[in-house]
């Protein structure tokens, strides 16, 4: 008796679970649908060959230019960072196996924080995997739903989603506003204006100083 009801019981979960799965296919093929037809949807384009001002790719027998990376300076395949990796690899093994808090430090992640603090002159330094990652997480260790942020309204999604992280006030000004189109006023008390008069604990205005693609330069000069 017990062994029909749980074979009935399994059953209906699985059908249960192949319809919802079935409704769930068809909403995601409605929705990509959808952004092909906006002309959003995006492949990824398979490289054959080390980062490189010309790279081979799948969908081609030629090198192309390459004019998306970040390699700026050509690091990524520059013989000596190879053979400091190939070391590397030597001396640590393939990866931490763990996050940096919990057994992830090693001894060559301190010597290059060191390095970097002695630099930029600072107290001390975090590495973070990607810029992403470090937007992401500097608003969200700094900022609190108490604070406010003043934001670039062409500031790098990173940054956008750092802010919401820390649900902190979030205020757009105008990129560029050379005019003063944007109103900014901070009062003696914190005050805050234009979207909120309450008192705030900590103010940030973010903006980006460099690789913006929607205008030449940046208004702010290099504090260094």
């Amino acid at each position: 008796h017990y062994f029909i009801q749980s074979n009935l019981r399994m059953k209906f979960t699985s059908r249960v679970c192949s319809q919802a799965v079935a409704s769930l296919r068809t909403i995601l093929d409605g929705e990509l649908s959808s952004i092909k037809a906006a002309g959003t949807f995006k492949l990824e384009r398979v490289i054959t060959t080390p980062m490189a001002p010309l790279i081979g790719v799948t969908t081609s027998s030629d090198k192309v230019l390459n004019f998306c990376s970040n390699n700026y300076l050509g690091l990524s395949s520059h013989p000596e960072v190879i053979e400091a990796g190939i070391k590397a690899l030597q001396d640590y093994g393939n990866g931490l196996s763990s996050v940096r808090f919990i057994c992830g430090t090693q001894t060559i992640h301190k010597e290059l924080e060191d390095a970097i603090s002695r630099f930029h002159g600072t107290e001390d330094t975090i590495l973070y995997i990607s810029c992403f990652d470090a937007n992401a997480g500097i608003f969200e260790t700094l900022l609190t739903p108490e604070d406010a942020c003043f934001s670039d309204q062409l500031n790098h999604a990173s940054i956008i989603d750092g802010i919401r992280l820390s649900k902190a006030q979030k205020h757009r000004y105008l990129n560029r506003d050379v005019a003063g189109k944007t109103v900014i006023c901070v009062g003696p008390t914190g005050a805050l204006y234009p979207k909120s008069r309450a008192n705030v604990r900590v103010i940030t205005i973010s903006t980006e100083q460099y690789e913006k693609a929607e205008y030449e330069k940046s208004y702010l000069k290099r504090p260094w």
